[in-house]
């Protein structure tokens, strides 16, 4: 895994813990005990739309359109680029690069989703509208179910690593041609005869001291 994956993993779980230990937990407190918006895998109502802005009241409001979206908003990116790392190291060649590129469409719906969001609190709850709702109703939903997605990729690229242990891809690697790159993402490969510029013996790679056997002589034509 490349060094990069594990500062912006670092930085991703700082955002996280902010927004579920800080954030999240006031702004579920200040509602009465009713979940914010983006946590509800199901979608919501107009109705239950505005009974939340309702008991959020104005500082509720202004606590989750301000520290809390800035999180929820900073989050997303730093999610995709870690789901992209970890897929492209699972899944090595076009795969990756394929189930990488789909992950990023759940930080799109996240983003929108945020942004719908802030439409609605900045209405207040007489100002909203049931399109308003909708639309962010249907952007929480696609998010919920691209991630349900990213998590099902997730476990069947962990399982065939448990199980067979395939190529896994590497920064270094890519760069390789296509036959040594083969080589060097390949497990198990066979060891080839190497011979240094002495007259030393025939050594196999990997395995020092071990020694092939012996060639025939040459026959000398008179």
């Amino acid at each position: 895994m490349p060094r990069i994956f594990w500062g912006i993993f670092a930085a991703m779980l700082a955002v996280n813990l902010c927004m579920n230990l800080g954030t999240a937990p006031k702004i579920e407190a200040l509602s009465g005990g009713l979940r914010q918006f983006d946590m509800r895998v199901t979608g919501y109502g107009f109705a239950e739309a505005q009974a939340f802005v309702t008991a959020l009241g104005a500082e509720g409001r202004a606590l989750y359109l301000g520290p809390q979206l800035w999180l929820d908003m900073a989050f997303p990116p730093l999610l995709g680029a870690v789901l992209f790392l970890v897929y492209r190291w699972l899944f090595p060649g076009w795969p990756g690069l394929v189930i990488g590129a789909l992950s990023m469409t759940e930080v799109v719906a996240d983003t929108l989703e945020n942004a719908a969001i802030a439409v609605m609190l900045r209405a207040g709850p007489d100002g909203m509208t049931q399109a308003m709702v909708a639309r962010a109703s249907q952007w929480t939903q696609v998010k919920w179910s691209l991630a349900c997605v990213g998590v099902l990729a997730l476990v069947v690229g962990l399982a065939s690593c448990a199980c067979g242990g395939g190529a896994r891809w590497t920064p270094q690697a890519e760069a390789l041609p296509p036959g040594r790159r083969a080589r060097a993402q390949g497990a198990g490969a066979r060891p080839r005869l190497t011979r240094s510029r002495s007259t030393g013996p025939w050594r196999r790679s990997g395995r020092p001291g071990s020694h092939a056997p012996p060639s025939p002589p040459h026959r000398v034509r008179r």
